[in-house]
């Protein structure tokens, strides 16, 4: 009897720890870093980590970051130490948009990050001109982590 047990408890730690069965989230609530109405989006959970964020493109959608927490250098003329990635996209503003995919958000670590720059990054230089980089995908598999209460969807 006591091996049953032994093997039961060694099969579910195994599970848990190689094959990611847990169904928990190590991460905070990401709708924590919302600047809105949680009412006016469409949010679902799946297993693990994996979020559906959907909300109508206004073009205005970003998500701000530090360079100094991204594998994404700080442009040598930004007079700012962070940057935005943007969702911009002049021929889709009205389109829905699940954002969770979209940027590429990924748990790790117990903090969320993105992984894709699909529009680019936006960031300002000293004469207060704003200047985009990466539109063409070069950062896609960065990660930069979410600044905290920084997320802004208009």
């Amino acid at each position: 009897m006591n091996y049953l047990l032994f093997f039961l408890l060694v099969t579910v730690t195994i599970c848990q720890d190689e094959y990611g069965c847990e169904d928990d989230c190590e991460c905070s609530d990401i709708l924590d870093f919302f600047w809105m109405d949680r009412e006016s989006i469409l949010y679902t959970e799946e297993a693990g980590c994996v979020r559906n964020i959907t909300c109508v493109n206004t073009g205005q959608t970003f998500v701000q970051f530090f360079y100094n927490e991204s594998e994404i250098a700080r442009p040598v003329d930004s007079n700012k130490d962070y940057g935005h990635a943007m969702s911009l996209n002049p021929e889709a503003l009205t389109s829905d948009i699940n954002i969770f995919e979209f940027f590429g958000m990924v748990c790790e670590n117990k903090e969320w990050y993105i992984t894709k720059y699909p529009r680019g990054i936006l960031y300002q230089i000293a004469t207060g001109e704003e200047i985009v980089i990466g539109a063409n995908g070069v950062f896609d598999g960065k990660k930069s982590k979410i600044h905290d209460y920084w997320w802004l969807i208009v």
